[in-house]
């Protein structure tokens, strides 16, 4: 990995005192060590390049380190997997003995509902029921399921007849 590193400043730009611009004359302010840390870098990164596997070989590897990992996540998502499902298996009784009675408990709730709000409404059920039943029954007329219905029209006393 240092090789690498090594390697990949060797190529970057040499670092120039301040003052000296790229376009202008060599700076002569550059001592002799620079110089030789040139040389060096310059030869650790033909050192590195050589210590570098070959393409192909450096693929397989990678390929083969991406292989392990992927073998390393797929045996933990498994083992997650069986251990949820070992939870899950042994909270089954549990979870039933809890729900036991909670299909009673809602069916008394909706039926307790219904009737204490029937006082509410019961008149209007009683004209729908009517209101439907005369349909099949002509005997009863509108007077007794319409709320609105004021009946036949009434005489008043001492008119004429």
């Amino acid at each position: 990995m240092l090789a690498l590193f090594v390697a990949a400043t060797a190529f970057t730009a040499p670092h120039t005192p301040a003052g000296c611009g790229l376009a202008s004359a060599p700076c002569m302010s550059l001592s002799s060590h620079s110089s030789r840390r040139a040389a060096l870098a310059t030869g650790a990164s033909f050192a590195a390049l050589a210590a570098i596997p070959a393409g192909s070989a450096l693929a397989e590897t990678q390929e083969e380190a991406l292989e392990r990992i992927v073998a390393k996540n797929k045996l933990a998502q498994e083992k997650e997997r069986e251990e949820a499902r070992k939870k899950i298996e042994k909270n089954r009784g549990k979870v039933e003995k809890e729900n036991a009675g909670s299909n009673l408990i809602v069916g008394v709730i909706g039926a307790a509902s219904f009737v204490f709000s029937l006082p509410f409404f019961y008149k209007n059920l009683g004209r729908l029921f009517l209101r439907y039943r005369s349909v099949v029954d002509k005997s009863i007329d509108e007077s007794q399921f319409n709320k609105d219905y004021s009946g036949p029209a009434k005489r008043r006393p001492g008119g004429r007849r």
